[in-house]
Order: C-alpha cells, then structure tokens, then sequence
C-alpha cells in the first residue's frame, strides 16, 4: 500500500497504539484517525511520512509527548493533536512548519511556554492550545499582516500583559485568553464554551469571564472528548472551527 495517498479512519472504536508500520505509507498526504480509543505514544516511525499534509489523531487517548521525530513533517497544513493525555512542551520545531495554517493541541497536559518564534508560521490561521499547563509571557512577534484568525490560549498559567503585536494583527477575529478561577475560589470552571458565562460546580454560581455550555444528557459526561451523537444537546460547536468538526461534550 505504499502508494495510499490518504486515510480516513475517524470515528471508530479502534484501540491500542498507532503501529510503527505505519511508517512505510511515504506516499501518505491526508491521515485521519480522530475519535477513537488510540492509546500509547505517538511512534517515531510516522516521521517517515514525509508527504504528510493533514494529520489529525485527536480525540483519543494518546499519550506521552510529542516526538522530535516529527519535526520532518514540513509539509504539513493541518495538525490536530487536541483532546489527548500529551505532556511536555509545544515543540520548537514547529516553527519550521512554515505552511501551517491550523493548529489545535488544545485540551491536553502541555506545559513550558508558547515557542518564541512561532510567528514563523506565516500562513497560520487558527492556533489553540487552551485548556493545557503552559506558562510564561504570550509571544510578542506577531507581524500585523499575520494571517491569524483565532488564536485561543485560555485555561492555562500565562503571565504578564497581552502584547501590543496581538492586539495590531488585522485579521484576528477571535482572541480568547481568560482566566479560570470561579467565583467562590473553589477552582477552575468545569465546563467551558467560547463566549458568555461559565458553570461552577462548586458554589453553583456562574462565572462571566468564562462560559456556560448546554448540559448533555448522562451519556455524554466525558470532558474533552467530542461527543459523537447528533442528538446530544451537549454538541456545542467551536466558533473557530469552521467546519464544525469540534463540540465541547460535558
């Protein structure tokens, strides 16, 4: 198979860990394996696949970090990494990803700082890493003419101010970075959308700098994992993912 061009395996009940052998399909441009049960680290051998345009393994339960063996991957557009069990930093290496355009490794266990040059991302559209542990100052480097629509940093420990250069990026249509502290001091929201109010649990008060999501029905009470039934109102599509592949399920 190793002229296999693309796939699509999103949305299964597949488990255990991504084969290495996975690494003898170089003709691989498109690889979709999101919502599954995929456990284990992400292996070296998908380094190999150096044709890669899209690769999404979201909604799973990977673990450990992210391997340096991906940093040959420079042809990549789309990364999804979101709703997994990594830790470790955001790698530096991605800022030779120069034709990057979305980037989502929200909703793991990331932690260290936002790559200082992460602006090398010239095409780069939509940026999420919130709900992680990262740390320090938010990268000042952004050009005005950045094509960045969404960048999304909230539910995580950053410090200091929001630079000036985020603020003068003229295409940039959502910024969120809010805190997550409720308001009885009892902890973090639980339940998190991208505009109004959130939910805490604790003191069963809302918290208006963060947001209130639809309460799904008993079935879906798993955070940070895409809900997979239409009919759960707990479906609650992500703004800035336009196609609306990614819901919030509580």
């Amino acid at each position: 198979m190793t002229a296999l061009t693309s796939l699509y395996l999103s949305s299964n009940r597949l488990s255990g860990g991504i084969p290495p052998a996975i690494g003898a399909l170089t003709s691989l441009q498109q690889l979709f394996l999101s919502k599954n049960i995929l456990a284990e680290s992400i292996p070296t051998e998908m380094g190999k696949l150096l044709q890669l345009q899209s690769l999404h393994l979201d909604n799973n339960e990977v673990v450990g970090s992210i391997p340096d063996a991906l940093s040959a991957l420079t042809n990549l557009d789309h990364l999804s990494m979101a709703a997994n069990h990594l830790v470790g930093a955001v790698p530096n290496f991605l800022t030779s990803f120069v034709l990057l355009t979305h980037l989502y490794l929200h909703s793991n266990r990331l932690v260290g700082s936002i790559p200082a040059h992460l602006s090398r991302c010239v095409h780069m559209e939509e940026l999420s890493l919130s709900d992680n542990l990262l740390t320090g100052e938010l990268p000042s480097s952004m050009a005005p003419r950045h094509p960045l629509i969404c960048m999304d940093l909230n539910d995580n420990n950053f410090t200091g101010s929001i630079p000036a250069s985020i603020g003068s990026l003229k295409s940039l249509t959502y910024l969120y970075v809010y805190p997550t502290a409720t308001p009885c001091g009892a902890g973090r929201c639980e339940v998190v959308q991208y505009s109004g109010t959130a939910f805490c649990r604790a003191c069963t008060k809302f918290c208006d700098t963060c947001t209130k999501v639809a309460r799904a029905p008993p079935e879906c009470k798993k955070k940070r994992r895409l809900c997979s039934s239409n009919s759960c109102p707990g479906r609650i599509c992500i703004p800035f993912i336009r196609s609306c592949k990614g819901f919030k399920c509580i």
